[in-house]
């Protein structure tokens, strides 16, 4: 999840966590990808988790399935920011 200048998106945005996605939901391949080719990442306190997704379906079908794709991964994503969180204050006698 960087921008064009190299910079991560969640530090240019100043956010916790940032949600990307991208890829091909139309009907016709693009750049060499056929459709449904989607790829989501989240950005959670700068540890980066990134999916490839090869989806079926008409556009609208690709769209609401990634939708969802983008928001089980950002759900596991901060699930697993809070764990380790929670084990950081563990280690720390809190």
């Amino acid at each position: 999840m960087r921008s064009a200048d190299g910079g991560s998106c969640r530090v240019l945005l100043n956010v916790d966590v940032a949600v990307a996605v991208t890829g091909v939901g139309g009907a016709d391949p693009e750049e060499g990808r056929p459709p449904g080719t989607v790829f989501v990442a989240v950005d959670a306190h700068g540890v980066v988790t990134e999916k490839e997704l090869h989806l079926a379906g008409d556009p609208t079908s690709v769209l609401r399935d990634t939708v969802q794709e983008a928001l089980w991964l950002l759900q596991r994503s901060i699930a697993a920011d809070v764990s380790m969180q929670k084990l950081g204050r563990l280690n720390a006698g809190e």
